[in-house]
């Protein structure tokens, strides 16, 4: 039975413990393929809007706050990409003391979206969201995440099942299995702590580890 969505604060974060399975790139498009919404005024907009939405968290592997500071004119086309993604927030460790502090000021210089292949039907997703934004510099989400449209969103889409940092582990493990099983890779290539990466996805360094035995 699917679990009821909270703010995603306190004890509803805990919920990412509940991950039992990681569903396939086919199962989690044909539930947003699924998706009518209730809108009464431009359905069709809106729709393809949600439909994005989902699709950036999965395969862009973003925060709700990343996600709403993309603009359209951060895309571009050859290769189908986001670029100068500002991130949320990024850790690092002082070189003198150790110490693991978070910088406010870190961003990913780009992020690939495929067109092809078994991912490429998010991709046409988040392409068709973006011919209907004729405005340079328009943001793509631009309802406020502290508002908690996005779970609202993702509730309907999914009955449910998915919120939002989900999405964001399901993608990060799609990398895992894309990146040869490789945690130190992902955490690179999305610019967070292992540790903390380790954690969303339920895996470990087992590429090295291998190399231990």
């Amino acid at each position: 039975m699917p679990f009821e969505i909270g703010n995603q604060s306190g004890k509803d974060r805990r919920v990412l413990a509940m991950i039992e399975e990681y569903p396939t790139p086919e199962k989690l498009y044909e539930k947003i393929m699924q998706y009518e919404g209730s809108y009464k005024t431009n359905s069709t907009f809106y729709v393809t809007r949600d439909r994005a939405l989902a699709s950036i968290f999965y395969i862009a592997q973003l925060r709700k706050s990343e996600a709403h500071r993309i603009t359209n004119s951060q895309f571009e086309q050859e290769p189908f990409r986001i670029v100068a993604v500002e991130l949320s927030k990024s850790e690092k460790r002082n070189s003198k003391t150790g110490e693991i502090i978070t910088r406010k000021d870190a961003y990913r210089k780009e992020i690939i979206i495929p067109l092809k292949g078994k991912l490429g039907m998010f991709g046409k997703l988040i392409q068709e969201y973006l011919a209907l934004l004729p405005k340079k510099d328009q943001r793509l989400f631009p309802f406020s995440d502290k508002a908690g449209r996005d779970n609202q969103i993702l509730k309907e889409m999914f009955a449910g099942a998915y919120p939002p940092h989900w999405e964001r582990a399901f993608g990060e493990n799609l990398l895992y299995e894309l990146f040869d099983f490789d945690l130190i890779a992902v955490a690179n290539y999305v610019q967070v702590d292992p540790r903390t990466l380790s954690k969303y996805i339920h895996r470990t360094p087992k590429k090295y580890l291998k190399k231990l035995r």
